[in-house]
């Protein structure tokens, strides 16, 4: 191991895609449990700062609409995770998953599926609602000081064009409430292209688009380009210390991507 001691970059983001303690304290049975879960997200906090995190993925999670056209929310397992990243450093912007798929349930009928493999279009009444759901958290985050919230909808959508259209009418939603979108999928598949109006964040495997498609598409519009590398990639399930090592190391450094976010602590 060499003697020397990297200098932190402020310019990137190293962050973590995290299943938070603190949810299960919030539905524990009893005190001592509370108590347990609460301290696992203190030492698992300290641990990913140790390691060089200080970004973590979250949710803002409400309801849809009520017969009041009213949003029911509990704030109260989110601001605890934001008050522990604030005392242990961390910074935004939080790609931050929301509702969208119970609103696309409650106005189709059945779910999208995973990674939207039972997709539908989906009549307009659903971009709508989501358009107000957005423009409530979005009121909420700045009523309580929150940080910035990048919209986080839909895990890995399809390729295919019915995926691809419910995709684009919920990126187009949520900007129309004005959130900024976040998106993991890659922009140089070409059936991706009707996403790149409504899109601020690709999260994306390692490391495509290469480093000049990424820097002179950064430089020309309002768009950031993550990176979720983890353990089913061919970085680190074949190619353990040499893929590791260039994902996390040269590599990083040298694609031009923002943030570094692996799935999963």
């Amino acid at each position: 191991v060499l003697p020397f001691t990297l200098q932190d970059d402020p310019s990137k983001i190293y962050g973590m895609y995290y299943r938070h303690p603190l949810d299960n304290a919030s539905r524990a049975a009893d005190e001592a449990s509370r108590a347990y879960f609460e301290r696992q997200a203190e030492l698992e906090h300290s641990d990913l700062l140790a390691h060089g995190m200080h970004n973590i993925r979250l949710t803002a999670w409400c309801r849809p609409e009520n017969e009041n056209g009213e949003y029911e929310a509990d704030w109260t397992a989110l601001q605890a995770k934001l008050d522990l990243c604030e005392r242990y450093g961390f910074t935004g912007p939080y790609a931050t998953s929301i509702n969208a798929s119970d609103i696309y349930r409650k106005h189709v009928g059945s779910a999208w599926g995973s990674h939207t493999a039972d997709a539908q279009i989906p009549p307009p009444e659903y971009a709508a609602e989501l358009t107000r759901m957005t423009q409530f958290i979005e009121s909420e985050r700045e009523k309580y000081g929150w940080p910035v919230f990048v919209y986080y909808p839909i895990d890995e959508p399809g390729r295919d064009p019915a995926s691809v259209e419910l995709t684009r009418i919920t990126l187009e939603a949520i900007r129309a409430g004005g959130g900024p979108t976040y998106v993991t999928a890659s922009p140089e598949h070409e059936q991706f292209a009707p996403l790149m109006p409504h899109t601020n964040i690709w999260c994306t495997q390692t490391f495509l688009p290469d480093r000049e498609t990424v820097l002179a598409d950064m430089a020309a519009r309002d768009v950031q380009y993550w990176c979720y590398p983890n353990k089913s990639c061919g970085e680190c399930d074949h190619t353990t210390v040499r893929g590791g090592r260039m994902t996390y190391g040269f590599g990083f450094w040298r694609s031009g991507f923002v943030a570094l976010i692996p799935w999963t602590y």
